[in-house]
């Protein structure tokens, strides 16, 4: 739900909420099942993949500057001394919209308690029932004033007296207005029972109410505003999913009125019945169900929702209102969840100028949240200094007014992207200070172990150790450490964690790792100890969406194992529970609740971490395979050891934000470590320069780019020379990338010094005999520590022949399948330095909006290719799926048990790539051509883990993953999907490959496994790689004469082995 208070409906709304029972129509009838209507809810187009249509949106919106004006003079209008009685109140009533609209909190109070003298006041001169609409009219206005200054204490001391009001009494419309309330400031001070059972009483009511003549006019807004009361109490008590039903039936309910243009009442006039009005209380609607869905995580489909109800405000009106102003901070909310930060920053300026624009002061308390929100965004973008100068804007606003310093305590915002902001510029001190406040305050609101204040104790850590107070450091770190790590555990496991959250975690590992390794160095006695502990820490830091994708996946699969699938289900709806209840028992000490309700959470909190264990250990012990999928044990050094052979040694790193570490590891155990003075976006930066020549999108071999020698030697020095000693006499290395290194083969790196050749297809043949890594050992990657043990602790039985399968050349629209084939040179064709480089197409979907799979470029050469390796795997014709046969439905139905090497040669998509795309997946033959109903063309990371193979190898040909930001971890969740499945090991292109080339360096590789029976397949790799680089060249046409050689590592270098 918004971290902002929830927004209290209208009181001209409530008003109307009235019954009236003189009239009769015919009531609508749309009905439709829970189960059917939350499908439909769940079942939404995805998003396209960047808010540009949105920014589209919002700058070609106008601005409604009368409106602002309007509000602005009736808020500073004073009354005519002759209004009287219901004029008079009219009056006031029009003043106090205007106050709200221009949020100001201070005079609400002055307006609602004026208004509730002259209602009572009303009395001598109205009927009865006149008086008594307008007396609670007043009444609840002040009850919106106290919400909205964040008092719900005095909120429910107004509402409970007003229940026994005779007018209530006897008129079912108040007291369901009534119960709304009551139910969102119980929910808010904690007091869930009470709640729960202000809950049962709407139920009631609405059971009551349905037998009245009046239902047939009223009953649908009735229903829809019961739905919202029931659905906000859900949502606050940590129960999204059934927030969503119950949104989704007030999105019914409303729905209905409008497509009939159903009246509430007999008055046409009434706001209630303004066609604008229904229109936007559906849009709020459209933003809680958004608000539920994000809650459960199910991101892709509440962006939907989110950008629909921005929609809708923003054709009800201008942009600078502050409904726009909300919609849009919602949406800058769940795309910064989703990682996209910039995106986030963007929209978090928009609601910040919508605010502004809609009239409201630097004081209101809506544009103090709206910059508080600008200066986190810009703190996940790392503009630190300019996020500090917003936190520094809002603290003298803070302390110009004794309202706001009362709102916010002390006058501190307590935020933690602040003290992030004073660490970065490296403003210790203040950080310090600021962290050590946020710290106690929590820790005496919410307790010592609250996620909160943990995360509070891990940053005043950070700034002790930068201001070299170890021993204070350190003991706040062995406290903080081991409650963060359960909770990122937990988290990841059930894909709560969003990247903000593991970036913090991530910071605090960082910095004490680096105090552990510090300390390692002065005591030799304990080294082994604190390096180990280091490395179990950097494991969790490293942070991974492959994990919390997989998780997901078997929620969300159609796995036939139902046991499991519930199992999977109820353990992460348990702890999306713990963490709505932690956030709930923050806002309500914030909010004044009692100590008895805060424990009451506690006990909760307590008891749903006892039943989720519960549950997590039913899981292990009746799945083992999959509980070490979805949350593998963390692996230490001691153990790593153990299951690397003789021959090996196993690299690791960590590239922090300010600091950056390495392991190498050998069966004897820890054999070197080090502190590598280079950071997170050194590393970036280096390896994009690199990939430039790699990956160059020319169209000729003369306009290869030189491969940078210098820098290449460079990244050797810094990731492999502290701990090239751990190589000697070891003939494979076994790499354990982290971050962007995970999109650069370490093959490529130069062990000395050497001359940088010149650009152009004469310079090709320079690059030979180059002192390249490749040459002194065989090299295989893993996408985490905890894959080698897993790949190693399974037995296998392998399969005594090659046999191959293949799926290539995927139709990805309607148009590919029905255009004239594209010639495509073999082998033999003629390759010339004036024709074009034959590099594979890649897709090209970084710099549009909206992509769908019809984008994605044709792979006419991987027909060639997958034939061509099949001759000389013998392969049968019927074991090669080419065009509309290589589709999503034709790999679940293939019997992969026989197969020992299968090969996708098609694109690898990373997610976000294609509109709602959360998972890596294979690109294959689009439904539009296959005829395939239930099919996207997507093979997904889900559908993959449900396959059943047996395989040595799975060659992902075409699969540039590591062109994107995300490559890495595309190529980690593929590969960690396949391994379940049951492959040993990927071959996967980290670049769009010279068609020649990387086929004559497969069929050489895999003839090196079919000649020579005891080489290993890294070790098989290696010679065909060093043969291409060293021997391989293009030649003109059938005969021997060399058109331009394969030196350049473009050629030889686009293939990585990942697993054993």
């Amino acid at each position: 739900m918004d971290k902002k208070k929830v927004k209290i409906l209208s009181i001209v709304l409530i008003v109307f909420f009235n019954l009236i029972f003189n009239v009769n129509s015919n009531t609508p009838s749309d009905k439709i099942s829970d189960i059917d209507l939350v499908s439909l809810i769940d079942k939404v187009p995805p998003p396209p993949k960047s808010i540009n249509d949105v920014v589209k949106l919002l700058e070609n919106s106008k601005s409604d500057v009368q409106v602002v004006e309007k509000y602005k003079q009736i808020a500073n209008s004073k009354p005519d001394p002759n209004l009287k009685g219901a004029q008079l109140f009219e009056f006031h009533q029009r003043q106090f919209e205007a106050l709200e609209q221009l949020g100001l909190v201070k005079e609400l109070e002055q307006n609602c308690l004026r208004g509730i003298e002259i209602a009572k006041e009303l009395y001598k001169e109205l009927s009865s029932d006149a008086a008594d609409q307008i007396y609670l009219s007043a009444e609840t206005n002040c009850v919106n004033f106290h919400s909205v200054e964040g008092d719900r204490k005095k909120a429910l001391e107004r509402i409970e007296p007003l229940f026994k009001h005779p007018y209530v009494q006897r008129t079912a419309g108040w007291e369901l207005t009534l119960l709304y309330f009551k139910i969102d400031n119980l929910t808010w001070l904690g007091d869930l029972n009470s709640a729960q059972e202000a809950v049962k009483d709407v139920d009631r009511l609405i059971g009551r109410m349905r037998g009245f003549r009046s239902w047939p006019d009223w009953g649908y807004h009735w229903t829809y505003n019961a739905e919202l009361a029931k659905g906000n109490y859900y949502m606050l008590a940590g129960k999204p999913q059934e927030a969503e039903l119950n949104f989704g039936r007030a999105l019914n309910a409303m729905n209905t009125r409008i497509k009939y243009n159903q009246q509430a009442g007999n008055d046409p006039n009434a706001k209630v019945n303004q066609k604008e009005q229904m229109i936007s209380y559906k849009a709020y609607c459209l933003a809680l169900i958004g608000l539920s869905l994000q809650s459960q995580r199910k991101l892709v489909e509440a962006e939907y929702y989110l950008r629909e109800s921005l929609k809708i405000y923003l054709s009800l009106g201008g942009k600078n209102s502050s409904r726009v102003a909300r919609a849009v901070a919602r949406l800058s909310q769940l795309v910064t969840e989703q990682g996209r930060f910039e995106e986030g920053n963007i929209l978090a300026q928009y609601s910040l100028k919508s605010n502004l624009d809609s009239g409201l002061t630097d004081k209101s308390l809506a544009v103090i949240q709206s910059k508080k929100a600008v200066a986190s965004t810009l703190v996940n973008v790392e503009k630190y200094s300019e996020a500090l100068n917003y936190f520094s804007s809002i603290q003298t606003t803070i302390q110009s007014d004794e309202f706001l310093k009362k709102h916010f305590g002390a006058g501190s915002l307590g935020d933690l992207d602040e003290v992030i902001a004073l660490i970065f510029t490296k403003n210790y001190s203040k950080a310090e200070t600021l962290a050590q406040s946020i710290f106690e305050t929590e820790k005496n609101k919410v307790g010592p172990t609250h996620p909160r204040t943990v995360l509070a104790q891990g940053f005043y850590a950070i700034t002790l150790n930068e201001q070299k107070k170890s021993e204070e450091a350190k003991k706040n770190f062995k406290t903080a450490i081991p409650i963060l790590i359960e909770q990122v555990r937990n988290d990841s496991e059930t894909t709560n964690i969003s990247q903000k959250a593991q970036r913090r975690f991530a910071l605090i590992a960082e910095s004490y790792m680096e105090l552990l390794f510090a300390e390692a160095k002065l005591n030799k006695s304990l080294e082994n100890n604190l390096v180990s502990e280091a490395f179990l820490l950097a494991d969790l830091a490293r942070g991974s969406s492959v994990q919390k994708a997989l998780s997901q996946s078997t929620a969300r699969s159609s796995s036939k194992d139902k046991r499991l699938l519930e199992l999977a289900r109820t353990e992460q709806d348990l702890q999306r529970k713990i963490n709505s209840l932690n956030e709930l028992l923050l806002n309500i000490s914030q909010a004044g609740a009692s100590a008895s309700s805060q424990d009451k959470i506690r006990n909760d909190i307590s008891n749903l971490r006892a039943e989720r264990n519960s549950v997590k250990k039913d899981i292990e012990n009746r799945y083992p395979e999959y509980f070490d999928l979805v949350e593998p044990k963390p692996i230490t050094i001691e153990r790593t050891a153990k299951i690397l052979n003789a021959n090996e040694v196993l690299i690791t790193w960590y590239f922090g934000e300010r600091e950056s570490f390495v392991w190498a590891i050998q069966q004897s155990g820890l054999h070197s470590y080090a502190n590598i003075k280079v950071t997170k976006k050194d590393i970036a930066r280096d390896v994009k320069t690199l990939r430039k020549s790699l990956d160059p999108g020319v169209s000729s071999v003369d306009e290869i780019p030189a491969f940078d020698v210098n820098l290449s030697n460079k990244l050797f020095t810094l990731l492999i020379k502290p701990v090239e000693q751990s190589l000697t006499g070891k003939n494979l290395l076994i790499s354990v990338p982290h971050d962007s290194l995970g999109q650069l083969p370490i093959s490529v790196l130069l062990t000395e010094k050497t001359k940088q050749p010149v650009k152009g297809a004469d310079a090709l043949k320079d690059y030979q005999n180059f002192p390249w890594l490749i040459r002194k050992i065989s090299i295989s990657q893993l996408p985490s520590v905890n894959a080698l043990a897993a790949l190693r602790g399974v037995k296998i039985e392998r399969n005594d022949v090659q046999n191959f399968v293949a799926f290539a050349d995927p139709y990805f629209s309607k148009a590919q399948a029905t255009s004239a084939p594209i010639k495509v040179e073999t082998a033999q064709a003629v390759n010339t330095r004036g024709k074009p480089l034959n590099l594979r197409s890649a897709p090209k979907t970084s710099k549009v909006s909206s992509a769908e799979l019809a984008l994605l470029p044709a792979l006419p050469d991987t027909s060639i290719e997958v034939q061509e390796i099949g001759k000389v795997l013998n392969a049968k014709p019927e074991d090669i799926f080419l065009n509309q046969h290589a589709s999503v439905k034709q790999v679940l139905e293939t019997d992969f048990s026989k197969k020992n090497i299968i090969m996708f040669s098609t694109h690898g998509l990373v997610p976000g790539e294609l509109n709602g795309l959360t998972q890596p997946a294979l690109a294959l033959s689009t439904p539009d051509v296959t005829g395939e109903k239930e099919s996207d063309g997507l093979l997904t990371m889900d559908k993959i883990l449900e396959l059943k193979l047996n395989a040595d190898w799975v060659v992902l040909s075409a699969c540039n993953t590591a062109s994107s930001d995300n490559s890495s971890e595309a190529v980690s969740g593929l590969g960690r999907a396949f391994f379940y499945a049951g492959a040993r090991a990927l071959l996967v292109s980290n670049w769009p490959v010279d068609t020649v080339s990387s086929r004559e360096l497969m069929v050489d590789l895999f003839k090196r496994q079919n000649n020579q029976e005891k080489i290993s397949k890294p070790e098989a790799l290696r010679q065909a790689m060093l043969n291409i680089a060293d021997k391989g060249a293009a030649r003109v046409g059938n005969t021997n004469v060399v058109s331009y050689f394969y030196s350049h590592p473009l050629f030889w270098a686009p293939f990585v082995m990942v697993g054993d």
